[in-house]
């Protein structure tokens, strides 16, 4: 009798958590997966890019030489290997799918920043540099965008962000 006692309030604990699990809303489901499997899951590789590209730029720019280098052999493959993996997240609800699609957005701009600063070492072009930064610029404002969406999902389906 004891067994079965113990078997039937699990049973009903068990029951009780797939009934909160299946209460959430659709959209708060995907918010949270796609923060903390997608986005957090894909930070590192992105992360990997921007930290050798400013370990050539700005204070610790040295030569065109090696900036050139360290973009054609680091970080231009580093980060369309991210925008990639980006490209393939499929999130399931059309609010999440807006919001993704802006990550995209300033993903490839950034991309392309990379791509024409090369452009612009290679023929020592200074209106490529100017169109490069201009590209960051419009990454950095989809940027802001995405995460200014994001809040705004938060607050609409009262989700509370961790700390990671």
């Amino acid at each position: 009798m004891d067994c079965r006692l113990r078997i039937l309030s699990f049973a009903a604990i068990l029951g009780g958590l797939l009934a909160l699990g299946c209460a959430a809303k659709p959209v708060e489901m995907d918010v949270v997966t796609y923060v903390n499997r997608d986005i957090l899951g894909q930070s590192v590789v992105e992360s990997a890019a921007l930290r050798r590209y400013a370990a050539v730029t700005g204070t610790n720019y040295t030569s065109d030489d090696k900036l050139y280098d360290v973009l054609n052999h680091e970080v231009v493959p580093t980060y369309r290997e991210f925008v990639r993996i980006v490209e393939q997240v499929e999130p399931k609800t059309d609010e999440v799918k807006k919001l993704h699609a802006m990550y995209i957005s300033a993903s490839i701009y950034r991309l392309r920043g990379f791509e024409t600063i090369m452009g612009g070492i290679q023929l020592q072009d200074p209106s490529l540099i100017e169109a490069a930064n201009q590209m960051f610029a419009q990454s950095q404002a989809e940027t802001d965008r995405w995460r200014q969406t994001l809040e705004q999902l938060y607050l609409m389906y009262g989700i509370v962000p961790q700390d990671h």
